[in-house]
């Protein structure tokens, strides 16, 4: 990425090399896992406080007895 930056009506140009190293890899995979397992949490959590006794979700089902309190 490139950037031209006058001073004094001198152009001045800045050269900044973006490459993938692992660093930024590892962030971006790192980043992806906690998304994934926060939204696994919130799906959980509605699951868990649901009063159904059948449950359906991304593929596979279950039938459970619903304590009542």
């Amino acid at each position: 990425m490139n950037y031209t930056i006058y001073n004094k009506g001198e152009p001045i140009l800045i050269t900044i090399d973006q490459k993938a190293d692992l660093n930024l890899i590892g962030i971006f995979i790192s980043s992806l896992l906690l998304s994934l397992s926060g939204l696994l949490a919130v799906l959980f959590s509605g699951l868990r406080n649901s009063r159904c006794n059948k449950i359906k979700c991304m593929g596979s089902s279950c039938t459970r007895e619903v304590a009542e309190v």
